[in-house]
């Protein structure tokens, strides 16, 4: 119950969670959260339990250092990490975003253009394992 519950949170912009006053720049920042776990198969944030998960996410603590990070296109890596700025002066606008080549392409490409080898594999395994 409470994995349903926290996963109502996680992909908020850090500024909701400090209660702070937000914009549509928030979504953008929720999109690029998504955008990550479909990408690289793993949530953005990390710690051993709910608290320490929401502190990540409400202090903007993150590593986009990874090794799978690492495989993601350069032009997927630049749209992610500019859709998750902290601070939302920053942060890439919804208009902007769109103008991504990566929004150009079908679904499907566009996924396989930023997902590594392996995480391609992962996700047709996981869809066959779904039938």
């Amino acid at each position: 119950m409470w994995f349903t519950w926290l996963y109502r949170f996680v992909h908020l912009a850090p500024e909701i969670l400090r209660g702070e006053i937000y914009d549509t720049k928030a979504d953008v920042f929720s999109a690029g959260v998504v955008l990550y776990l479909i990408l690289l198969g793993k949530n953005l944030f990390s710690g051993s339990n709910l608290a320490e998960i929401l502190h990540s996410n409400k202090d903007g603590t993150f590593d986009l250092t990874n090794s799978e990070w690492h495989k993601l296109s350069v032009e997927v890596q630049d749209l992610c990490s500019s859709m998750l700025q902290i601070n939302p002066n920053l942060r890439i606008s919804i208009d902007d975003a769109l103008k991504f080549k990566f929004f150009e392409l079908s679904a499907s490409e566009s996924i396989i253009v930023g997902m590594s080898e392996a995480n391609i594999d992962t996700l047709k395994y996981k869809s066959i394992e779904m039938k």
